[in-house]
């Protein structure tokens, strides 16, 4: 009987250590298991946010940030050419056309002045550089002009905050009043400043054509500066390949060569149509 029991206790030692090894086993299996699903999880949440991030447009994360432009941008707008503005102008009616004013012909430095009053952070005013630079590249060239993003909306576009513009036939004032935080960057003069909220009723963007003709808001459709994402620099490069067939109103080409076409008729009216390569290229307004 002794014997027996000595057997039957050492047998239930024996399956109680089976039991422990088969729990402890059980017990780092499942320890794995869950180091394979968190694993898997998280692997799963950096493929999600790189897709998602790859949905955003590519510069999101620079929207803030203005920097210089290259060289290639103010090349690739000047060399916008006069036939596909044209043929836009001709065809695509601007949303918001220029106003004439009760005023008369205003000079700076015996040349007509077209003054731009814009602030970094507006969409419209973003939309807007493109076709004025393109505009005003036919009359003169630029030189210190800034890249960035609209920090409302995002869209594409260049700064004209710092930047100087030299021509023989008209003259170039910028005032950039706000940064992308809208704190104040540039201080525009009493003058200045009157007609912008006289005739602009301090709406960005706000340009004036030598005191003769202004527009209050924008006139280009930002959404083909957003559709798809592209950067300033691809921007100006695909403006620099427009066709006279580049017509569509809804198309970046077709949008902002439309409205160049209305500026440049705006500012030949001010040089007495001077030079006459560029104002007999397009049909007076």
């Amino acid at each position: 009987m002794a014997a027996n029991k000595k057997q039957a206790s050492a047998n239930t030692k024996a399956s109680a250590k089976v039991r422990a090894a088969q729990q402890q086993k059980r017990q780092r299996l499942m320890w794995s298991i869950g180091i394979i699903v968190l694993v898997v999880v998280g692997i799963g949440v950096l493929v999600l946010a790189k897709q998602s991030k790859s949905k955003t447009a590519a510069p999101a994360s620079n929207s803030t940030e203005v920097k210089p432009a290259p060289s290639s941008i103010a090349t690739d707008l000047a060399a916008v050419p006069m036939t596909a503005i044209a043929a836009a102008t001709a065809k695509v009616p601007s949303s918001n056309p220029p106003k004439p004013t009760k005023s008369t012909k205003r000079l700076s430095k015996g040349k007509p002045e077209v003054l731009y009053v814009g602030a970094e952070f507006c969409p419209y005013c973003a939309g807007e550089r493109w076709p004025l630079t393109i505009a005003l590249s036919k009359f003169g060239t630029f030189s210190g002009l800034q890249t960035m993003y609209s920090s409302e909306s995002n869209v594409p576009t260049l700064s004209f905050h710092g930047a100087k513009y030299s021509s023989d036939y008209v003259s170039f004032r910028s005032v950039e009043l706000q940064d992308q935080n809208h704190k104040p960057l540039e201080t525009g003069t009493p003058a200045e400043l009157a007609l912008f909220q006289n005739l602009g009723g301090g709406s960005f963007p706000f340009i004036d054509f030598g005191g003769l003709m202004y527009q209050s808001g924008g006139s280009v459709d930002t959404q083909t500066l957003l559709m798809p994402a592209r950067t300033p620099a691809q921007v100006a490069s695909t403006l620099a390949g427009s066709t006279a067939a580049d017509t569509d109103g809804t198309s970046l080409k077709g949008s902002v060569n439309s409205v160049a076409g209305g500026f440049i008729q705006q500012i030949c009216a001010l040089t007495d149509d001077k030079p006459a390569k560029v104002c007999k290229a397009i049909p007076s307004s």
